[in-house]
């Protein structure tokens, strides 16, 4: 990360075999939250990543592995994409105000910028998110009601910062 970074904080996060095995599928506990500023640190838009949330890195077909991995230097912009798709929402000057997909993807774009993502990986990245939406026309937030209950369950069993 550039001495200008976006982010509040490095990325910290661990495996959850226990959120995984309840969500069928393989996911990450953030152990310490963060916020990325848009645009530039201490703009007026920003997106928050709470300490307990989950992400499931960067979902990456295994074909593609090899040239854009699940993580790595882009891991940060692949959780703040994750919190995006699941809200679709940014904060502009304390308020809360809903974006499009296209939005949500053109900040991950962004934020792998930021991390100093090298330019093939991040293109690559940026289009497989991109193709996504337009195949499958989405344009509302992910949400899987089991996901907030398991945050809320471990934040309540793991009242402080770690």
């Amino acid at each position: 990360m550039t001495s200008f970074t976006q982010f509040s904080g490095p990325l910290d996060y661990r495996y959850d075999r226990e959120a995984s095995n309840a969500l069928q599928m393989d996911l990450w506990r953030v152990l310490s939250g963060f916020r990325y500023y848009i645009g530039e640190v201490g703009g007026s838009e920003w997106v928050d990543v709470a300490r307990g949330e989950l992400t499931d890195r960067g979902t990456v077909p295994r074909l593609l592995q090899s040239i854009v991995p699940a993580d790595g230097v882009h891991g940060q912009a692949a959780v703040v994409h994750d919190k995006l798709c699941r809200t679709l929402t940014i904060t502009v000057d304390g308020l809360p105000v809903r974006i499009t997909r296209k939005r949500a993807d053109a900040i991950f774009l962004e934020a792998m910028e930021a991390l100093e993502t090298p330019w093939l990986r991040r293109r690559l990245a940026y289009t497989a998110v991109a193709a996504y939406r337009m195949a499958t026309f989405t344009d509302k937030p992910y949400e899987n009601p089991l996901l907030p209950a398991l945050e809320r369950a471990w934040r309540k069993d793991n009242p402080f910062e770690l």
